[in-house]
């Protein structure tokens, strides 16, 4: 009598899980990843944890896809509090806490980190001196001189893998590299201590995003003004995934800032939607 009860949650318990062939199929045909792309890379280990294999086969498949022409770029943030507190930044034994398939990436001998005390990326690929060498510059963590921006000069793209377009860190570059458009978005430079490669330290001075910028920042705001199919936020078995194309989403977006309308702000116009797109 159990047997029927037992197949069904077997079942459900399946459908839960997405295997790397669909994650490659969706990468591939629906958000068009190819060879050579440089791709911007945001995971939950909550949502792969649930699946049918290991973070170091996600990585090879990110790695398979876009080649050794390609880059992957993946966030390894510290948590506010240690920026706060001014606590050292070392490029060797900082721990990320952007995911566990994140930290992988980061510990990967193939890899390069970024020097910034508050939003470090690790890039594997052929570009990685080059997206990561001007990180430090940044005052601003997305401005000019960091990989974000940089990826997108590279014609990248974002990619999220358990997460959805509210985990894109991309967005961010819009408020870094149009400081007059948000004015108020951050708290004034706080002197950081960083520890280079070669064991070497020096300061400078950064910000972060205010604590009530913080608080009241909301991605719906603008998520309903992007088109298909420069962006998508889309499910499989009930796991999120995203995607955007990074000069569609850059452009679009400072365009709506200069409306009124931004992950901080919110305008109902729908008139404007149409003016803007």
């Amino acid at each position: 009598m159990l047997y029927p009860y037992l197949k069904t949650v077997l079942n459900l318990f399946s459908m839960s899980k997405v295997n790397l062939s669909q994650i490659a199929e969706l990468l591939i045909n629906d958000f068009g990843i190819k060879y050579g792309d440089t791709i911007i890379v945001h995971t939950s280990y909550k949502h792969i944890s649930e699946c049918d294999y290991e973070p170091e086969d996600l990585i090879f498949l990110l790695k398979t896809i876009v080649g050794s022409k390609g880059n992957i770029i993946m966030p390894s943030f510290r948590r506010s509090k240690e920026f706060y507190n001014q606590v050292p930044f070392n490029v060797k034994s900082t721990k990320g806490r952007s995911g566990l398939i994140n930290e992988i990436l980061r510990r990967s001998p193939d890899t390069v980190q970024s020097i910034h005390p508050w939003k470090s990326c690790v890039v594997w690929g052929k570009d990685a001196q080059e997206l990561t060498k001007d990180h430090f510059k940044s005052e601003r963590a997305f401005d000019e001189n960091s990989p974000y921006y940089k990826a997108m000069l590279l014609h990248g793209k974002y990619v999220g893998i358990g997460v959805g377009i509210e985990f894109c860190s991309f967005l961010h570059t819009i408020e870094d590299n149009n400081t007059l458009l948000f004015d108020e978005v951050y708290d004034l430079p706080i002197t950081q201590k960083i520890v280079g490669l070669d064991g070497s330290v020096c300061e400078r001075k950064y910000r972060h995003i205010s604590k009530q910028t913080m608080t009241t920042q909301s991605v719906p705001n603008i998520t309903k003004y992007l088109l298909e199919p420069y962006f998508q936020d889309t499910f499989i078995r009930n796991i999120p995934f995203s995607y955007a194309d990074l000069s569609y989403l850059y452009t679009t977006l400072v365009k709506l800032a200069e409306e009124g309308v931004s992950i901080h702000s919110a305008s109902s116009s729908e008139t404007k939607r149409d003016h803007i797109l």
